[in-house]
């Protein structure tokens, strides 16, 4: 619920009305367009009120949701501090008491702020996005994002000082000598463009190092003595191609070290809890197994043991009905005995989902041996030897799938075609329409005869299958609506582009295609704590930068009067901090970019120099430089180029998953039975596996050394 509620108060950030637009309190429950809702006396005209279209709840209506959610989040903190006072009495922590202090400040912090805020809605500023930060931080995954971006925050302290000390002493030297020159190179520009004052060059050296504004910067200079360039290039070697080098690097062997401790300490942990686990359900009599006396476990108290583990353990996604196979993935020698070392795969058996599906449709089970049904199997079976293991395994290949991916091509040049017509204003002739209507059924085709040859649940275990059943649902829908009302032509062309999209399952035909393919799926999984942290950095300044930039930059705007700035020449009003997906889509460009020249320099105009709001615009802009493309961006690009090559290495080892080897006899039975059984590790199975290779794959020694100690101390020893 925690989870939940937290999540939900972030969401509710992006559909809030901007505290900028709250002038008057007009609107106070009325639903009203962005853009009427944002045009306020005195601000941007209509026409200059640039919004991400996202529908913006009334402020009464979001006050009203942010008290139920806060109090929801409040009953919760309640129950843990309850719960405290009860494990204290044990002797014990359920959690932290300062962890628990802290969520007490913030929902009270959060709670007066909405008080306050009920009672003057024009407020033009408000702690609640950073109060929905600091309660997300409650969550035990968020801490260790927040633990490990303080880690490498510290350890790139050092690196940075040099970093920065290279922009400040070349903006001195540049300010030094560019100072005098008054005069204009051959195109007209002043040569000492951008390097007036220190100030100016500072600014300049700064833009340079992000690469953000070269080669712009250099060429007044440049254009005046090629000269110049014995100025530049030593600062963008120093600068560019050796320090951020070295920052990048130094993040990310911070990361990494920080990733290693996570994970020998939670393979510590986990060692002692099974062996804990095995102390209390093993057998009170030794039993001779793999040539020795040990120590075992049986179903029944595994059984047990699985049951309350299912409830109350994360990731574990195993189906009570369902405990005895992975009782059997686990007994590898099959002899209804589980000894210490096969229990330790236990958390790896919870975190893997096994599925039982007929296999036959109603078509193959009512004709089964007669002629039809002959002629039914060759054409959707691939004929592959061994046991029939339902869709995945034997429709590939086969006469129907290769038939499929013909019209799916002949679609694909049809589209084409069609497009090359389109393109040259070139008249469609009427048969046209019935060509795109036909490849509008013709896939109805593919979704009955599958439905015929295997049953409802092994057709949906497929994501293929429910991508095609979706889009062929659509695509028939817009063709019967074609057929039966005035619905245009065109539009059934754009509905009819989504079989383009189909042509990718084809690529799976091609096997570079298809294992390139299952890495990035993969790797995606896996990185999604990076991805995480660098979406909560955005959030955060996206969040500060609505109350400080929000409805400011339009220009006629009295804080820009008589400036000229390129942001507005260059037509990059459509970047703005106007609502907060529009903040969202501007510092995701500064991230991808480093800097952004333009929109950093109206940012800061809107404030006189050297006055608090002035400092708090530098400070947000270069704050977030450093938390997102310097540090989050930075880990986020590193890890997934290791995440990558790592999966490529633990693909081509080729290992077999011991799980499906331990249950191979029983899914072979099933599958005479008309039954399929389907074993599918779970995303952070799958994520934990490769953390192990990455983080642990070199401190295999130690781990070994921490898991003899465990083991030395366990209950049964």
């Amino acid at each position: 619920w925690l989870q939940c509620a937290v999540m939900c108060l972030l969401l509710l950030t992006i559909f809030e009305t901007p505290l900028w637009c709250n002038d008057t309190g007009a609107g106070y429950w009325q639903w009203q367009t962005a853009q009427e809702r944002c045009t306020v006396k005195g601000g941007a005209p209509s026409n200059e009120v640039i919004m991400s279209g996202v529908p913006l709840v009334p402020s009464g209506i979001g006050i009203l949701i942010e008290y139920f959610l806060l109090g929801t989040i409040m009953v919760r903190i309640t129950l843990v501090t309850i719960l405290q006072h009860a494990f204290k009495d044990s002797g014990g922590d359920f959690r932290s008491p300062k962890a628990i202090l802290f969520d007490w400040i913030m929902i009270c912090l959060g709670l007066v702020d909405l008080a306050v805020f009920t009672c003057n809605p024009s407020a033009r500023f408000r702690i609640a996005p950073y109060v929905r930060f600091g309660l997300a931080a409650a969550l035990p995954w968020v801490q260790e994002l927040l633990y490990s971006f303080w880690r490498v925050l510290i350890a790139v302290s050092q690196i940075g000082v040099f970093l920065m000390g290279t922009v400040v002493i070349f903006a001195w030297v540049a300010a030094m000598i560019f100072d005098d020159l008054d005069m204009n190179d051959r195109y007209g520009d002043p040569v000492n463009t951008g390097f007036e004052t220190f100030s100016n060059s500072l600014y300049t050296s700064f833009a340079a190092m992000t690469t953000a504004n070269l080669p712009d910067a250099m060429i007044p200079s440049y254009a005046h003595s090629r000269s110049f360039i014995w100025l530049w290039m030593p600062f963008f070697v120093m600068a560019v191609c050796i320090f951020q080098q070295v920052v990048l690097a130094v993040v990310y062997g911070e990361y990494q070290e920080n990733a290693t401790d996570v994970m020998k300490e939670g393979s510590k942990k986990l060692v002692q809890g099974i062996n804990a686990a095995f102390g209390f359900i093993k057998e009170p009599i030794q039993v001779k197994k793999h040539g020795r006396m040990q120590q075992v476990v049986r179903f029944e108290a595994f059984n047990e043991v699985a049951g309350l583990l299912s409830n109350i353990a994360r990731g574990a996604i195993i189906d009570l009905n369902l405990i005895e196979l992975a009782y059997q993935a686990l007994d590898r020698d099959d002899d209804g005995l589980l000894t210490k070392d096969e229990l330790h795969e236990f958390t790896d058996v919870l975190q893997t989902g096994f599925k039982v599906t007929k296999r036959d449709g109603w078509l193959r089970r009512r004709f089964a041996g007669s002629c039809l049904g002959r002629c039914l199997s060759r054409l959707m079976d691939n004929r592959k030897e061994g046991p029939d293991y339902g869709y995945q395994e034997r429709f590939n290949g086969s006469v129907f799938d290769i038939f499929m991916n013909c019209v799916l091509g002949v679609n694909v040049a049809w589209i084409v075609f069609q497009s090359y017509i389109d393109l040259n204003n070139l008249a469609e002739p009427d048969f046209f329409e019935v060509i795109d209507i036909f490849f509008c059924f013709i896939y109805l085709a593919e979704v009955w005869l599958k439905l015929c040859y295997w049953s409802w649940g092994e057709y949906w275990t497929s994501m293929d299958n429910r991508f095609d059943f979706l889009t062929t649902m659509v695509l028939a829908c817009s063709g019967l609506a074609y057929c039966m009302t005035d619905v245009s032509s065109n539009v059934l062309r754009f509905f009819n582009l989504l079989r383009l999209v189909r042509m990718l399952k084809a690529l799976n035909n091609i096997r570079a295609y298809r294992e390139i393919w299952f890495i990035i799926e993969r790797m995606i999984g896996t990185c999604w704590n990076v991805l995480a942290m660098n979406f909560l950095v955005i959030y955060l300044w996206s969040a500060a930068g609505v109350q400080l930039f929000g409805g400011q930059l339009y220009k006629d705007s009295p804080a820009l009067q008589g400036q000229d700035f390129d942001y507005f020449d260059s037509h990059f009003q459509v970047y703005n901090f106007n609502d907060m997906l529009m903040a969202m889509v501007t510092l995701f460009f500064f991230t991808l970019t480093t800097w952004v020249d333009q929109i950093a320099v109206v940012c800061v105009a809107t404030a006189d120099p050297f006055t608090l709001r002035w400092f708090l615009n530098w400070g947000h802009l270069l704050s977030f430089y450093v938390a997102s493309p310097l540090l989050a961006f930075n880990v986020f690009t590193a890890f997934s180029i290791d995440v990558f090559c790592k999966l490529q290495e633990m693909d081509e080892a080729a290992e077999p998953n011991m799980i499906v080897a331990s249950l191979a006899n029983i899914r072979a039975r099933m599958a005479d039975r008309g039954y399929c059984l389907h074993i599918q590790e779970s995303t952070a199975l799958s994520r934990t596996k490769v953390y192990r290779e990455i983080f642990l794959c070199d401190t295999d020694d130690d781990s070994s050394g921490d898991v003899n100690e465990t083991e030395s101390g366990s209950p049964d020893n």
